[in-house]
């Protein structure tokens, strides 16, 4: 949900692999509020570009494009850091 989810759904398919990676006792607090500030900070970044860019007379839909690869990038590196959690533990 984390990763692909993110290209269906952009805001809440990345919510809720990060509620799901929250319950899961796998990955460190550290890891956990990693995770969110890379969701949560792209998916509110990319809302107030949005917002910004459409009120604009002169804005295209390719800052639209940008701002989605954007808001899925951030989920794509939360994904990154929690899988990096798991293969770094020990055994």
């Amino acid at each position: 949900m984390l990763t692909a989810g993110a290209f269906v759904l952009p805001a809440v398919a990345p919510v809720a692999g990060m509620l799901l990676a929250t319950a899961s006792p796998h990955w460190t607090p550290a890891q956990k509020v990693t995770g969110w500030a890379l969701t949560a900070g792209t998916v509110a970044g990319g809302f107030v570009l949005t917002v910004l860019f459409t009120a604009m007379p002169f804005s295209s839909p390719f800052e639209l494009v940008l701002i989605y690869m954007a808001m899925c990038f951030g989920s794509i590196a939360a994904g990154a850091v929690l899988l990096a959690g798991l293969r770094n533990k020990p055994a």
